[in-house]
């Protein structure tokens, strides 16, 4: 008898904020002028990024330079039982695949994928874009002495 099982993963692109050089009196950086907190990859006003961009000089970003976040991995697991002894003691063999399709998944630089990683900086060349992926696949083969 052979066992599979299947999982798929998915999840929309996470928020991030267009950020200026400006700080407030506590040093933190302040919104770019007419945004707010996490409208990246929702409802991002890019006519108000390049607006401040012009300010300082900078050529404007369009919508084709941002990059999604989102999700999705197709992950597979097969057991099979190859040894029987009595009615408590096997051993099996098991194949898990994460991300079986290979889908580019971009993540962080750190690799986190639960952190977006989109770069925030609008005076940025790469404002918008992520720098990282997670693994196209990856592979396990185990053997289990389930007693």
């Amino acid at each position: 008898m052979c066992v599979k099982r299947r999982l798929t993963l998915m999840r929309s692109s996470l928020p991030f904020s267009a950020m200026s050089n400006t700080t407030d009196a506590d040093g933190n950086r302040q919104f770019v002028p007419g945004t707010s907190r996490n409208q990246g990859n929702r409802t991002l006003s890019l006519d108000a990024v390049n607006a401040y961009r012009a300010t300082l000089g900078l050529t404007p970003i369009t919508s084709a330079q941002l990059d999604s976040s989102r999700y999705n991995s197709f992950d597979i697991k097969l057991t099979r039982p190859i040894f029987t002894r009595g009615d408590n003691q096997k051993l099996e063999l098991t194949l898990q695949v994460f991300n079986l399709f290979g889908t580019e998944n971009l993540a962080s630089a750190s690799g986190q994928v639960s952190t977006g990683g989109n770069l925030t900086n609008a005076t940025s060349a790469t404002f918008g874009r992520i720098l990282g992926a997670s693994n196209l696949q990856q592979a396990e083969l185990a053997i289990r002495f389930v007693f």
